[in-house]
C-alpha cells in the first residue's frame, strides 16, 4: 500500500513538473554561448523593443505563461529585479515574453497581480520556437556581447540572482 501511495505521489509530482512544458523544438540550453536571435516587438504597453539595440547591456529574457504555476511563482522576483534602479544603472534590461497567450490575458494577469515589467506577447509562439524553449519558465541571460551567457529553468531566486550577478559583474 505504501508503495502504491509513493508511486501515485511520484506520478503526481512528475505531472506537475511537466505541466509547464511546451511542445516546441530542441532544448534552449544548446543555445548557450551563441548569439541571441534578434527580434523586434511591441511591449504590452506599446513601447518598441529591438533586442540588437540592447547590445552592451545585460538582458534577461524570461519566457512564461499565466497558466504556468512555476512562472507565477517567479514573476514577482523578476518584476522586482526589473524595477531595481541600481541594476538598471549597471546596464540590466529585463524582457518577459508571454508565450502562446493573447496580449489581453497577460495584461490582465499583470494588472491583477500588481506586476510591472516590460512584457512582449509571443501569441504565435515564434520567439518560443526560435529560442528553442521547451519548458516554462525558461530564463535566458544575455551578456553584453549579445551572446546567451546562461539558460535557467528554475524558479529559485537565489540561483537566478547568482547567475545574474556573475554575468553583470563580468569584465566587459
Amino acid at each position: 500500500m505504501n508503495r502504491l501511495i509513493f508511486r501515485g505521489s511520484a506520478l503526481l509530482l512528475m505531472t506537475m513538473a511537466m505541466s509547464c512544458a511546451s511542445s516546441s523544438g530542441d532544448n534552449s540550453s544548446a543555445m548557450a554561448g551563441k548569439p541571441a536571435p534578434d527580434f523586434s516587438r511591441q511591449t504590452l504597453d506599446s513601447r518598441s523593443i529591438q533586442l540588437s539595440e540592447l547590445k552592451g547591456n545585460v538582458v534577461v529574457l524570461d519566457f512564461w505563461a499565466t497558466w504556468c504555476t512555476s512562472c507565477r511563482q517567479s514573476l514577482p522576483h523578476l518584476s522586482a529585479v526589473a524595477n531595481d534602479p541600481a541594476m538598471a544603472a549597471r546596464g540590466l534590461r529585463v524582457i518577459a515574453i508571454d508565450c502562446r497567450e493573447s496580449p489581453q490575458t497577460a495584461t490582465d494577469y499583470l494588472r491583477t497581480n500588481n506586476l510591472s515589467l516590460p512584457v512582449v506577447s509571443d501569441a504565435d509562439g515564434s520567439l518560443e520556437d526560435e529560442y528553442r524553449i521547451t519548458i516554462l519558465p525558461t530564463t535566458l541571460i544575455i551578456g553584453r556581447d549579445g551572446s546567451i551567457a546562461k539558460v535557467l529553468s528554475t524558479t529559485d531566486p537565489s540561483a537566478f540572482d547568482a547567475a545574474l550577478s556573475q554575468i553583470i559583474n563580468a569584465p566587459n
